[in-house]
């Protein structure tokens, strides 16, 4: 049972609908669609990369029409933590990244501020490609781990993001040389769900220290829970900001491009126009045949993260290539 909260309200910046917030909503999205194993619709299920090139084109050649509105609720549950580690990353998000930072301080009882050099966000877990191999390859202490790994906690693969961070210092004062750390935490796409209750952390993993969710009900806050599973820090997204609304939106972007409605002469709708996504959307129709994976890369590179974030992050699934025998 949760014995108290405390609340800090967030007053999120303006956020700037550019061709650079777009692309970020765009990668994630591409993302999510090919690095998620548990989505019904995904790149590597719809296509044989043996036989097709993982591409735009190939994969509309191998859907049905439907396939992008089919996908809307998977997206929406499990699509927000690709999308988030990209936006805490960028300038817009800092202001939730330094709220977050004071609370997870107080509940786990160390200045994570003090001599903080750069911070990076990954997605984890088993259900990710780029997840898994993350947990794999990475060794960085986990803070109140008792000297666990995140490549060395079993657990680590039932989490959804990790909050890398990277010190000038050894942050607990020792004479050691570790001054990577990282926090892993729960992501929670479906709004209201219950990640304010004892019963939601009991079945989480001991070391999941936050999570992220949505609310149609609160304004955008972060909080301290105290429960017998752990102080746990709380970062609560109004349902109405535009982050959250243009994560599910950025889906009408790709089905008006996925349907080929610019084949038949069709204006994109006007709030497309409105809302600064031509460029995105153009830039997704040139690189129609080019390998998703090469897709990626070029739309990270277009957005814009803060200075003290490290400039890129996970590394993005490559295809296999066929053994040839001679």
């Amino acid at each position: 049972m949760i014995k108290n909260r405390s609340v800090r309200v967030i007053e999120p910046k303006v956020i700037a609908l550019n061709s650079q917030y777009w692309a970020m909503h765009a990668c994630a999205f591409l993302e999510f669609f090919y690095e998620h194993k548990n989505s019904e619709i995904n790149v590597f299920r719809n296509i044989n990369p043996e036989e097709a090139p993982l591409t735009m084109a190939s994969l509309k050649s191998h859907a049905t029409n439907s396939f992008i509105s089919r996908m809307r609720a998977y997206f929406k549950n499990w699509g927000l933590q690709y999308l988030l580690s990209h936006y805490l990353r960028t300038k817009d998000g800092e202001c939730y990244v330094n709220t977050l930072l004071d609370c997870l301080s107080e509940a786990l009882d160390v200045d994570l501020h003090r001599d903080l050099i750069s911070y990076e966000w990954y997605v984890t877990g088993d259900d990710s490609r780029s997840g898994n191999r993350f947990i794999r390859e990475n060794d960085s202490q986990l803070i109140g781990g008792r000297g666990l790994t995140v490549s060395s906690y079993e657990k680590s693969k039932h989490t959804d993001l990790c909050f890398f961070l990277n010190y000038r210092e050894d942050l607990y004062g020792g004479d050691g040389f570790r001054y990577e750390y990282s926090i892993l935490g729960e992501v929670e796409g479906k709004e209201d769900s219950n990640i304010y209750r004892s019963s939601y952390w009991e079945r989480k993993p001991e070391l999941s220290q936050f999570g992220i969710g949505v609310s149609t009900q609160h304004k955008t806050n972060v909080s301290i829970i105290r429960s017998m599973y752990g102080n746990k820090s709380i970062l609560m997204l109004n349902s109405k900001e535009n982050i959250v609304e243009d994560f599910i939106d950025v889906l009408q972007v790709f089905e008006w491009v996925f349907n080929g409605r610019f084949e038949h002469g069709d204006r994109p709708p006007r709030w497309f126009r409105q809302a600064g996504l031509l460029s995105t959307m153009e830039y997704l129709l040139n690189a129609w045949n080019t390998p998703i994976y090469q897709v990626i890369q070029e739309l990270r590179m277009l957005i814009d993260v803060s200075d003290r974030s490290i400039s890129n992050n996970s590394k993005i699934t490559m295809p296999s290539v066929p053994k040839v025998i001679l």
